[in-house]
Parts: C-alpha cells; structure tokens; sequence
C-alpha cells in the first residue's frame, strides 16, 4: 500500500470512529446539523445557479437552465427543512442496508480469503457476523425511534473504525 493510501485510511477510520462516537452520545444534535447543513449546501448551490443566470441573462439577454436549476434548489433546501423528520424515518432501514452490505462482503472477503494456515479467520468470521446482526436488526426492527438507531449506527461505526484502524496499523 502506498503511504499515502494508508494515510488517508488511517484518517477515514478515525473520521469514522469520531462520527460514531458523535452519533451515540448526541443523537439528536447531530441530525439536526446534518439537516441544516444539507438545506444550507442545497442554498448555496441555489444561489450559484441564479447568479451564473443573472450573468448569463446580462450577456445574451434571456435566461437559460441556470434560473430554472437555482430556484429548484433553494425550493429543494426548504423542502429539506419542512419534510426532514417525515422522512428521517427511512434512514434506520437505509443505515441497515449499508451495514448489512458490508458485513456480507466483509464475511466473502475473509471466506474467499485463505492468507496463513496458521492463523485463524474464526475472529473475522464473527467480527462479520455482529456487523450482520446490526445491519440486519436496523433493517428489520421497526424502531418507536429514529435517534436510537443513529445511536446503533453510531456504535456500528466506532466498530468498524476501531477494527480497520488495527488492520491499518498492523499491515504497515
């Protein structure tokens, strides 16, 4: 691996490991952050749009996709602000999807993967499995709250960062 990739390996486990933490200890905080900046990102990306429109109506005297794409997204950050706790209650199903992938491909990985004779996959084959249950019990388990399951993501995360931060560190 090349210094470089292990770097920013090491900087995405611990990215991870920091987002998790953030997510079990202040659930609701973060996802309100993460609404607001994504209604704020959506704002910006707006206000880009209908100012390139405005240049473009300066210089050719009619207006193109830029004023149409830039009302669409200040539209699409309002819609963001009201709607985002009706829809909120789809991401315990979404986080389970993505973790429950990864611990399918982990557990494909680590079965199709024979490195050592000596050395036992027994670790990674249960490492695997927890990563399944957790992906399995946030896709199936209808949650009476969407903050218990980003906290279970949370906890997801620590997880996995901690595990791929020791397999970066011991593979230098």
């Amino acid at each position: 691996m090349s210094n470089s990739f292990k770097k920013n390996r090491v900087l995405q486990t611990l990215l991870a490991i920091v987002a998790g933490v953030a997510l079990i200890i202040w659930p609701h905080p973060i996802f309100k952050i993460v609404i607001y900046l994504i209604a704020l990102y959506l704002v910006y990306l707006g206000v880009i749009a209908l100012w390139a429109a405005r240049k473009e109506f300066k210089q050719s005297g009619r207006y193109g996709n830029q004023r149409t794409s830039g009302i669409v997204l200040c539209l699409a950050a309002l819609f963001v602000l009201i709607f985002a706790p009706g829809l909120v209650s789809m991401l315990p199903f979404l986080m389970g999807i993505i973790i429950l992938i990864y611990g399918i491909s982990h557990l494909i990985g680590v079965l199709n993967h024979r490195h050592f004779v000596n050395v036992s996959r027994f670790p990674e084959i249960i490492y695997s499995a927890v990563i399944i249950i957790v992906g399995g019990f946030l896709l199936f388990n209808p949650f009476r709250s969407v903050l218990f399951g980003l906290q279970i993501f949370g906890v997801s995360l620590v997880v996995i960062g901690c595990r791929e931060l020791v397999e970066t560190i011991r593979n230098r």
